[in-house]
């Protein structure tokens, strides 16, 4: 565990450079925070006050679907960067994907919690927005790494199962924020056109064809 949170550290002049070591120093973060077994990374991490982990300080043994796709973008983003060697981050893409693959959805999207430990779905309800921060982590995956075969061969299986017509109401013109399984229904709001958050989503659905631009 670390000795301390906030670290005084002298920080480099060149912007390059300095944007370079915020980027390992997130990087740092994804590279710590993902469950060892089931390859899914931490929702939340929080410290004791004098800033060391001990009693006062917690983990969250869970994971959220858009913690999922970004770890994915961020381990194409630390190969980049020369932060991890591609073999590292073929493996460690590969076992996320399986992970994926191995639990439980509704119309083949994942629920917005999952339990890292036991992989057990946590909650009941399918997000429009964190599925499609989701879904663009595997295709980012996918695009960096299309030479793989069993990388092709995953995130192909995924993306053919994801149609976002699914969150889309016909009549509104809009997206409703998500749906209930246990009650099955559709939330009962819809993202609006001024809001920035689904911008991502809509951008994906209406590329994909799924709904109408």
């Amino acid at each position: 565990s670390p000795r301390e949170v906030i670290v005084k550290k002298e920080f480099p002049q060149d912007d390059q450079e300095f944007l370079r070591t915020i980027a390992k120093d997130t990087w740092g973060f994804f590279d710590n925070i993902v469950d060892k077994q089931n390859h899914l990374p931490l929702d939340t991490i929080g410290f004791s006050k004098d800033g060391v982990f001990k009693e006062g300080s917690f983990f969250g043994d869970y994971t959220n679907v858009t913690n999922i796709g970004l770890y994915l973008a961020c381990l194409v983003a630390a190969y980049d960067l020369g932060f991890i060697n591609k073999g590292e981050a073929l493996a460690r893409i590969k076992n996320t994907l399986d992970t994926i693959e191995r639990l439980e959805t509704h119309n083949n999207f994942l629920f917005n919690y999952y339990d890292t430990t036991t992989m057990e779905r946590t909650d009941n309800l399918i997000s429009v927005i964190d599925s499609g921060w989701l879904t663009i982590g595997v295709m980012i995956a996918r695009q960096a790494f299309s030479n793989d075969a069993e990388i092709a061969r995953a995130t192909q299986r995924l993306l053919d199962g994801w149609d976002y017509a699914f969150f889309y109401d016909a009549i509104e013109g809009l997206f409703y924020h998500g749906y209930y399984t246990n009650i099955n229904a559709y939330k009962n709001y819809h993202y609006g056109p001024f809001y920035s958050e689904p911008r991502i989503v809509s951008y994906l659905a209406s590329a994909r064809g799924d709904v109408p631009v």
